[in-house]
């Protein structure tokens, strides 16, 4: 009977040291490191080793996906990982930028657009990818409409199906007038403001004929950016861009015919041709990264994806005073 309770008291000791060696092992995890570099003072240890260039140990390129509303991040994950969000691509496309065993990317689109400064930031990242002697296509998906085909634009090559929707090239802000309709119901405002106007775009008040030059001039300036990119990229004659650079949608076989893509073709059409640019031939390695038994685990219990309808309609009807590049029927 000793001899007995010696095996049990042995069995819950040992499983007491596997628990704690798990526990451990979580906190170290998801302990923050020191800040070494202004690039790891917001990324996690587990975020570290998901993204070590350790995990990617053979030649080939990458596919980085980018869909939905191009945004930067509305916070983190349960575990302090930003894993959505322009934040995270731009993230991506770095690193990828610095392994010598990424040969070339495809950009692989299906997204309407979203806020400028996500989708310019998004684009000087695609560039700079570029600038380290690495090649990058885009492939158009379903939609590459507005800051989708932007970032379509810093790509060394640009295809789509042929019944891809894409072009939308131009900037949208809007905002509501709630004033007739407070006056019914005897609701007034009051507003204490530094100058007159330090309200614009306010949806209690009727904005004056000054104030919609002022917002006309600033999406005027966003246009004219937009403008060049495609200008620069695509190398099109003002006389022929001007007539359809006017926020107008168009086939991916519409996009060809005037020269805003290069040509037509699927995801797998995309991948054989990059692999010929980057001497990887037809049916070029396609990197998976590695992820972690950590990462996996938590993956397990992460919560469901929000719907990208939902999100595109949040995103724009968020702020009054949003501007963006983004198609929205």
């Amino acid at each position: 009977m000793n001899e007995e309770k010696q095996y049990i008291i042995r069995f819950y000791m040992l499983m007491s040291i596997l628990v704690l060696s798990v526990l451990m092992g979580i906190f170290l995890v998801l302990r923050k490191p020191k800040a070494t570099s202004p690039e790891k003072i917001t990324e996690s240890s587990l975020g570290f080793f998901r993204d070590s260039q350790f995990l990617i140990r053979e030649k080939g390129i990458v596919i980085l996906d980018v869909s939905g509303v191009i945004q930067f991040a509305q916070g983190e994950n349960m575990w302090g990982i930003t894993e959505f969000g322009a934040d995270y691509l731009v993230n991506r496309i770095n690193k990828y930028a610095r392994n010598k065993n990424v040969k070339g990317m495809v950009l692989r689109i299906n997204s309407p657009g979203g806020t400028i400064a996500a989708v310019q930031e998004l684009y000087n990242a695609i560039m700079e990818f570029r600038q380290s002697g690495k090649y990058v296509i885009a492939s158009m998906g379903d939609i590459a409409a507005s800051g989708g085909y932007y970032i379509a634009a810093a790509c060394n090559e640009i295809y789509a199906n042929p019944g891809t929707l894409t072009g939308s090239i131009g900037v949208i802000m809007s905002t509501t007038s709630l004033q007739n309709l407070l006056k019914k119901i005897g609701i007034s405002e009051i507003v204490f403001k530094s100058g007159r106007h330090k309200d614009i775009l306010s949806p209690y008040r009727d904005m004056t004929e000054e104030e919609k030059q002022i917002i006309q001039s600033v999406v005027n300036d966003a246009y004219g950016q937009f403008y060049q990119v495609v200008k620069k990229s695509r190398k099109i004659d003002d006389s022929l861009l001007k007539t359809y650079a006017d926020g107008r949608i168009f086939s991916g076989a519409q996009a060809r015919r005037l020269k805003l893509i290069d040509g037509l073709g699927d995801l797998s059409t995309v991948i054989r041709i990059l692999g010929n640019k980057v001497g990887l031939g037809d049916d070029p390695p396609v990197i998976k990264e590695r992820s972690n038994p950590f990462e996996r685990f938590f993956t397990l219990l992460k919560k469901e994806k929000e719907d990208p309808v939902a999100r595109i309609l949040d995103l724009y009807s968020r702020s009054s005073a949003g501007m963006y590049y983004l198609y929205l029927p």
